[in-house]
Formats: C-alpha cells, structure tokens, sequence
C-alpha cells in the first residue's frame, strides 16, 4: 500500500471517528437534559467531556493530515 492510500484510509478513520463522535455528544446532551438525578447527570457530563477531547484530538490530526 501506498503512502498516499495510507494517507487516504487515515482521512477516511478520521471522518469516522468524528462523526461518532459529534454524533455520542449529541445524544448525550440530550440525555443530560431529560436527567433529573445530580450523580447521573456527572456522570454524563464526564463522558460528554472523553467524547469532545476525543473529538479535539481527531480535528486536530486530520488538520495535519491534509
């Protein structure tokens, strides 16, 4: 393989990754929002913060991959 198909399969993970990504932050401000329970609510909030560093670091390398 190639370095520029490597280069390609690379960009494809990328976007994928951070379409779940965008996509496990959205459902889960959703579920934040119907939480009544505090310690829930942490505990979604936490998750919430993975998914966004998650996706901050898959910006960030697909910014260096073009």
């Amino acid at each position: 393989m190639r370095d520029s198909e490597k280069l390609e399969n690379l960009k494809g993970m990328l976007d994928t990754l951070i379409t779940t990504c965008k996509s496990e932050i959205s459902i889960t401000d959703k579920i934040i929002l119907k939480t009544s329970n505090t310690r829930e609510k942490s505990k979604l909030q936490k998750e919430k913060a993975f998914w966004q560093g998650k996706l901050e670091v898959a910006e960030y390398v697909k910014y260096f991959a073009k």
